[in-house]
């Protein structure tokens, strides 16, 4: 259950050093995993997704745009949007 937030400092950096421009961060109490939406490559996911769980200590879920455009769409409304920081 992810019951805190992880750290958005940490999730933009490991992002954006796997190749993101763009991040979207979503948290539900209920479920087990945080939900990162980006725009990193399919190859880049798995070791974005180890590289999350390891240094924040949670449970990651890491997609990108290539998924369903519903769910994608669903995701992106509900979530907050950390990459590109907005000033």
């Amino acid at each position: 259950m992810a019951s805190t937030t992880p750290n958005k400092e940490i999730v933009r950096r490991i992002c954006h050093l796997h190749g993101a421009t763009e991040c979207y961060l979503f948290v539900e109490t209920d479920d087990e995993a945080v939900e990162v939406l980006t725009n990193i490559t399919d190859e880049a996911m798995e070791d974005c997704l180890s590289e999350l769980e390891s240094w924040a200590g949670m449970k990651f879920r890491v997609s990108n745009f290539s998924k369903n455009k519903k769910e994608i769409g669903l995701i992106q409304s509900k979530s907050e949007q950390i990459l590109p920081i907005k000033l």
